[in-house]
């Protein structure tokens, strides 16, 4: 009965001494250092967070579909070849009379 009694006490001591401080970081202070003030504590940690990486997921999908139209402007396929050039594996083909020759 001993032994799980210091278990026990191991464990509560083991639970606040990780929670606390992180709740701590987030300004969050539990009035008493017990199970259930530090577990209802740690849900509002969690809501407030879920919270900001929903706001950002929200922004991070905005932004991406602000900037699609800006990547595909650029895109160097998008850009019209010039007659002048030939593409690779081409030859150049020059006019004469009204008809086209190779080169």
């Amino acid at each position: 009965m001993v032994c799980c009694v210091r278990a026990a006490q191991q464990e509560r001591s083991t639970f606040v001494s990780s929670l606390m401080p992180l709740l701590a970081e987030y300004s969050l202070q539990p009035p008493l250092a017990h199970a259930q003030s530090i577990v209802s504590n740690v849900k509002v940690l969690f809501r407030h967070l879920l919270e900001q990486i929903l706001a950002m997921e929200a922004k991070l999908k905005e932004s991406q579909y602000q900037l699609a139209p800006w990547r595909s402007e650029v895109n160097p396929s998008s850009f019209p070849q010039s007659s002048s050039h030939p593409k690779a594996g081409e030859k150049k083909k020059r006019r004469e009379g009204g008809l086209f020759f190779n080169k």
